[in-house]
């Protein structure tokens, strides 16, 4: 479930970096042993009962200190750790809160330029192997070099954050999904950090998506990745997205004279530094709180200019059937959704059946959809990701097909705030995956065994009578369902 549409972009907001000298009284510490990162000011009770954006104004972040800068070359190995935490717990505040750890995966560096890394061209959307652990493989994707002194170029104000797309072990990133798991921690990060008042609000005015080109098909397709993107900036609507094409080419800015394009050079730039399991795939943290959820939506809301009341909606009792029509989807999908409408018929709720899309839909009418949604209920896929936009409250039935568990989607709900149910084939025996590794066009892939045929009254109805008991026991949700 994607969206149609082309977005329109900003154009760049540019200054002179000769014309960013420090100008207040912030305290930067340089990454050394022992100091390994920015002195910065709380933000005030004041200040906060002032702030209207959910990150502010950021006018303490203006600054570029001068000392930062210097001629220096292209660094391709070692610059991740140049970076920064935007934020280190002190004291006992790690003991009081240990929601703060992860604040420290935010990382930043000030008054930098991005560049291509090794020169090679992204082949559909991924430089990298499957496996590589992030931080080498970003280090291979992008060099770094500090702007140099006496550099009259354009800089962008603010912070651009650098998004790597990292699912599993895969920098794929043509999938929903893989791009959450990257938007959305960092959005948490930033929301906890404005929610706790540790430091002023940084104004971010750009994201930098470094493993697709901006022509790329896909953006053509969908609205979704390149608004779901820009809810990451200060004000979305006026939020850049930066591509591998407006890197410059590093190696003909290592030769003498000057290439035609200028370099990216912004005034903060930061990173997620994403924690990775033993065998180097990516964990899984979307949302340490579910307020931060309840933000997201609300930022969404008004980027995309809908009412205010789709987040206020009162509890009711509308589930909505979301079809897939490939393999990963249900054979018997009309046969399932007849026993389905009977059986919530009789329970007083209301079926919706979403049917599979011949065209993408826009992201405001993926948000109206969930959002007016109290159950979902679907098999596993990417299109599950649209559970972020569902209210408080509300619930997901996932329907697990034989040999197979879901994960990704029921950390998101819950941690969004999100019921999770789950229906499970009865007659199972499979162990393992309900996927098999083959060799399609000389590339390695997996694929489904087998589509799902569920039988309604052993597969779904023990999972929808949980699911239903638990929605109506969570909130009123009208007069009490009477049988006729």
């Amino acid at each position: 479930m994607h969206s149609m549409g082309s977005v329109s972009m900003n154009l760049m907001i540019v200054i002179s970096a000769a014309s960013l000298q420090t100008s207040t009284a912030l305290s930067w510490a340089r990454t050394t042993s022992d100091a390994r990162h920015a002195s910065l000011p709380r933000a005030s009770s004041s200040r906060r009962n002032v702030t209207t954006s959910l990150f502010g104004t950021g006018a303490v972040w203006d600054s570029i200190p001068h000392h930062e800068q210097s001629q220096g070359t292209w660094q391709y190995q070692g610059w991740w750790d140049t970076f920064r935490p935007l934020y280190v717990p002190q004291g006992t505040e790690l003991a009081l809160e240990p929601s703060l750890a992860h604040m420290m995966d935010l990382r930043i560096r000030d008054n930098v330029c991005i560049g291509t890394g090794n020169g090679r061209v992204p082949g559909n959307g991924t430089k990298t192997k499957t496996g590589v652990i992030e931080k080498m493989a970003v280090e291979g994707l992008l060099s770094m070099k500090a702007v140099p002194t006496g550099y009259r170029g354009p800089v962008v104000p603010g912070a651009v954050v650098i998004l790597t797309m990292h699912h599993f072990s895969s920098y794929r990133w043509q999938n929903i999904e893989h791009l959450a798991e990257a938007v959305l921690p960092i959005f948490d990060t930033l929301s906890q950090l404005h929610n706790h008042s540790l430091i002023p609000d940084m104004p971010i005015k750009g994201v930098l998506l470094h493993q697709a080109k901006k022509n790329h098909s896909m953006f053509l397709k969908t609205d979704w990745f390149i608004n779901v993107i820009k809810l990451l900036g200060t004000d979305p609507n006026s939020t850049q997205v930066f591509f591998y094409d407006d890197l410059v080419d590093t190696s003909l800015h290592n030769q003498k004279g000057s290439a035609a394009q200028s370099p990216l050079c912004v005034q903060h730039a930061v990173i997620l530094d994403r924690k990775a399991n033993e065998d180097r795939s990516m964990q899984r943290e979307f949302f340490s709180d579910a307020r931060s959820a309840v933000r997201l939506k609300e930022r969404a809301l008004i980027a995309l200019g809908l009412p205010n009341g789709m987040l206020h909606r009162p509890p009711g009792r509308v589930a909505s059937m979301l079809i897939r029509s490939d393999k990963q989807g249900i054979a018997n999908q009309n046969e399932i959704n007849i026993e389905l409408k009977r059986y919530l018929t009789d329970r007083c709720w209301h079926l919706r059946v979403v049917p599979p899309f011949e065209k993408p839909m826009h992201l405001k009418d993926q948000f109206a959809l969930f959002a007016s949604t109290d159950l979902s209920i679907s098999v596993h896929g990417a299109h599950l990701t649209n559970l972020v936009w569902q209210p408080l409250g509300s619930g997901v039935l996932i329907i697990e097909k034989c040999g197979f568990q879901d994960e990704d989607f029921s950390v998101l709900a819950n941690q969004s705030g999100i019921a999770v149910y789950r229906s499970r084939q009865y007659s199972c025996q499979i162990q393992g995956m309900a996927w098999q590794p083959k060799i399609k066009g000389g590339k390695h892939i997996h694929e489904l065994v087998e589509s799902y045929r569920p039988v309604f009254e052993t597969d779904l109805k023990p999972a929808l009578d949980e699911a239903l008991s638990g929605m109506e026991s969570m909130y009123y949700r009208g007069p009490r369902c009477v049988k006729t």
